[in-house]
Parts: C-alpha cells; sequence; structure tokens
C-alpha cells in the first residue's frame, strides 16, 4: 500500500506541468515592473508611459547604433534607469544621459519581467499552425487572425513594439539590424517559451520566423496594407494619415553610433538567462541568412 502510494504521488509529480516564470526578477519591489500588463495601461493610455519613453529615445539618438538590441547594455545602468524611472515617471532620459544599450536592454526588461509574456501562450500554438501553411498568403491571413484574439492590451502594445522594430530595420545597412536579427533578439523576450521541453526546443526557429514575418508585414499586419511582394525588401512603418498612432521616423539621429560585430550572434542579448546552447549554435547559424518572407 505503502508503495502505491509512493508510485502515485511520483506519477503525479511528474505530470504536474511547471511554472514558467518571468524571465528576470528585479531586485526591489516595484509597483510597475513585474507587474501584470493591464495594471500599467489604460484605455486612455494603451502603451505604457515606460515603453513609449524608452522607444522614443532610441529612436531619437541610437535607431543607427550598430547592434543595437544585439549589444548588451551596462546591467547596473539598466537598473538604474529603472528605479529611477519607478520613482518619477516623467524621469529627464536626455539629462540623465543614459547609454542607448542600457536603454534597450531595460526595454526588453520591462517584457522579461510581465508575469505572462506579451504574446499570450493560449495563442503561440494557433500562431505555430497558422505559419505552418504553405500558401504565403493564406498563411499571412491566418497569423493576422490570430493576431485579432490577443487580448486588446497585448495587441495594441505588440502593434507598438514590431512597428518600431520595423523602423529599426530599414536602417539595417548601418545598424546591420535586419528583420531577422531584430526577431533573433526578441522572440524569446516576446515569446517565452518553456525551454525545458522538446517541443519549444523543436519550435525555436518556427517561433523566431514568425516574430520576423510580423516585423517584415507590419504595414500588412497592422495597418491594412497589402503584403509586401519583393522578398527581403520591408514595407515602411512610418507615422502617416492612414496610421496616425505610430511613431514617425526622426530624421535626425544624434551622435556616432558604434557597436560590435554583428556576425557573431552567439552573444545576443535575448532577454533570457537559460537558453540552451544548442539553441545558440542554431541561432547562430540562422543569423548570416538573408531576410526572405
Amino acid at each position: 500500500m505503502y508503495a502505491d502510494n509512493l508510485v502515485l504521488i511520483s506519477h503525479t509529480k511528474r505530470n504536474k506541468p511547471k511554472p514558467r516564470p518571468s524571465i528576470t526578477k528585479t531586485m526591489w519591489e516595484s509597483n510597475y515592473f513585474g507587474v501584470p500588463l493591464s495594471s500599467v495601461v489604460c484605455p486612455d493610455r494603451p502603451i505604457p508611459v515606460f515603453i513609449e519613453r524608452c522607444i522614443e529615445y532610441i529612436e531619437k539618438t541610437g535607431i543607427l547604433t550598430e547592434g543595437i538590441y544585439r549589444v548588451s547594455g551596462n546591467r547596473c545602468e539598466m537598473e538604474s534607469l529603472q528605479r529611477q524611472f519607478d520613482q518619477d515617471h516623467s524621469l529627464d532620459f536626455v539629462e540623465k544621459d543614459f547609454t542607448v544599450n542600457a536603454v534597450a536592454g531595460a526595454m526588453k526588461s520591462f517584457f522579461s519581467e510581465l508575469p505572462e509574456p506579451l504574446v499570450p501562450y493560449n495563442m503561440q500554438a494557433e500562431l505555430v499552425e497558422a505559419h505552418k501553411i504553405n500558401d504565403r498568403d493564406q498563411k499571412l491571413h491566418a497569423l493576422k487572425e490570430v493576431l485579432r484574439k490577443f487580448p486588446k492590451e497585448n495587441y495594441e502594445l505588440f502593434k507598438y513594439v514590431i512597428s518600431h522594430l520595423n523602423r529599426v530595420s530599414q536602417h539595417n545597412k548601418v545598424n546591420l539590424m535586419t528583420s531577422e536579427n531584430l526577431s533573433i533578439c526578441f522572440w524569446p523576450t516576446l515569446m517565452r517559451p518553456d525551454f525545458t521541453t522538446m517541443d519549444a526546443l523543436t519550435a525555436t526557429r518556427t517561433y523566431q520566423t514568425i516574430i520576423e514575418l510580423f516585423i517584415q508585414q507590419c504595414p500588412f499586419f497592422f495597418y491594412n496594407r497589402p503584403p509586401t511582394e519583393l522578398p527581403g525588401a520591408t514595407p515602411m512603418c512610418n507615422g502617416n494619415e492612414e496610421n496616425p498612432d505610430v511613431i514617425e521616423e526622426t530624421e535626425e539621429v544624434h551622435g556616432e553610433q558604434q557597436g560590435s560585430n554583428i556576425e557573431d550572434m552567439s552573444h545576443l542579448d535575448v532577454g533570457i538567462e537559460d537558453i540552451p546552447e544548442k539553441m545558440l549554435k542554431v541561432t547562430k547559424k540562422n543569423s548570416i541568412e538573408s531576410d526572405s518572407v
């Protein structure tokens, strides 16, 4: 009887799903970071103030930075930025002279610390199924249908971030961040799969390609424009009368932008601490491929 109970307990433990916590933990009690997305947005302001400030700063001062989002920011500076913003939401990033990589890293950390990923877990399987469709147009429309099922706050913020990444990719000849390289940096942070399961490991390339498609085809997914027809050509998501809620790309970029060689993608700052080495090798191999739909 005792042995039977042990077997039952052991079986129960094996089948109990593991929780998937946020990727990073803030080192202090925060009312802003690490809380549900719904706590930091409202109908009148669907984008978290911190994300708005980070993206505005990056687009004004560092969109040409080589390896933006790939090169890690200083962890102490990133934490200092979050702490100061926690105390004062009107914090002047320019006056504090934060480095662009620290701001980019702090922005990614915001998504890593959400209790649930920006791309909801219950939508990820549907995205993967839609991505399996062979016909290109049918695939894009199927992915768009899944997007429409996102919770409103997730949809609005996802649209905002992907539009920004699309604009960053427009400068890839200078910053070396193509839509593929950006998707490699962002998909683990936005989707946060359970890397302890074989299913997640085998789907890593699919997850990355899905985010790459969203960046490449941003105008189609979010602004009712037709898909781009030319392989490797990423249509621009700039503010205009058809999509007034997109930040217009800043024409003037201040200062010299420097970084490290983009070809070494094994040191990607993807915002996750425990990605298996086998995945990093796949990532490095995929990083040298050209953009394609």
